[in-house]
C-alpha cells in the first residue's frame, strides 16, 4: 500500500535492481567519466482518486455541504539517478537502511522522485530493506515530497510505502566493453556476477560506434 497524505493507493508493481556503466558511457552521459554502479527502486501505483490541494489536509474537517474535487492519478515513486550501497552481493542488502534529511545526501544522491501530476522531488526519506524472501525484499520507504497541484501551489506532503519489492537483477551499459569476459573483470569491483545469469544482450549504434547492453537475472534466490 502507498499512502500520500491521507490518500491511499494500491501498488501495481514494485521492483529493485542495479545498473552499471563503463567509463566511456559515464563520460557520454556527462557523469564522472569513471565506471559507475547504482541501485534503483521503482514503485508504480494503480490509478486512484486524488483530492485537490485545498482538501488534502482537511478531509476530516469538511462540512457536509462542502464539495470535494477528485482527479484520477497513478502515482509513481522512483529514483532517477540511483544510489550506492557498500555491498557486492545483492543478498547482503537485507537489513540495510538509507536516510536522506534533504533532497540530496552527502554523496549527492537524490532522495527520489515522486510523480503525481509532474515529476517532483522527494525532499526527505528513509528506505529500509527489512527482510528478504527469495528474490523479494520487504521494503519500507517513507518521507516527504514536494507536490505541486498547479503552477502556483505546492507543498511537502508525507508519503509511505511498505510492501514486497522484487529484485529484478542488474544491467550493464558499455560503450567500450564489448565482451562478457571483459565486463566481468570490471564489474567485480561492484557486484559478484557469479550470483547472476545473463538473460539479455543487445547492441545499438551511437555517434562514436556501438554501445552494448547486458541484463543479468539473479540465481539461487532461495539461499
Amino acid at each position: 500500500m502507498f499512502n500520500l497524505g491521507k490518500l491511499k493507493f494500491d501498488v501495481a508493481r514494485a521492483t529493485f535492481g542495479g545498473s552499471f556503466m563503463d567509463s566511456a558511457m559515464s563520460k557520454r552521459m556527462q557523469s564522472t567519466g569513471l565506471p559507475e554502479f547504482h541501485w534503483f527502486i521503482e514503485i508504480d501505483m494503480n490509478e486512484g482518486d486524488f483530492i485537490t490541494a485545498s482538501d488534502v489536509g482537511e478531509l476530516e474537517d469538511l462540512e457536509d455541504d462542502e464539495e470535494i474535487y477528485y482527479e484520477s492519478v497513478s502515482p509513481r515513486l522512483y529514483h532517477n539517478n540511483g544510489f550506492r550501497l557498500d555491498v557486492r552481493s545483492w543478498k547482503d542488502i537485507e537489513g540495510l537502511s538509507l536516510k536522506w534529511d534533504s533532497q540530496y545526501n552527502a554523496n549527492g544522491e537524490e532522495a527520489g522522485i515522486l510523480y503525481v501530476f509532474e515529476h517532483e522531488n522527494v525532499t526527505s526519506g528513509t528506505i529500509e530493506f527489512k527482510e528478504r524472501s527469495g528474490n523479494k525484499f520487504l521494503v519500507r520507504w517513507k518521507g516527504t515530497a514536494n507536490v505541486y497541484w498547479d503552477d502556483e501551489y505546492g507543498e511537502d506532503i508525507p508519503f509511505s510505502f511498505e510492501g514486497e519489492v522484487e529484485f529484478s537483477g542488474v544491467s550493464a551499459h558499455c560503450d567500450n566493453i564489448s565482451t562478457l569476459d571483459k565486463l566481468e573483470k570490471v564489474m567485480t569491483d561492484f557486484v559478484n556476477l557469479d550470483e547472476y545469469k545473463c538473460i539479455f544482450y543487445d547492441t545499438y549504434k551511437i555517434n562514436t560506434g556501438v554501445s552494448h547492453v547486458w541484463k543479468f537475472g539473479p540465481e539461487n534466490t532461495d539461499k
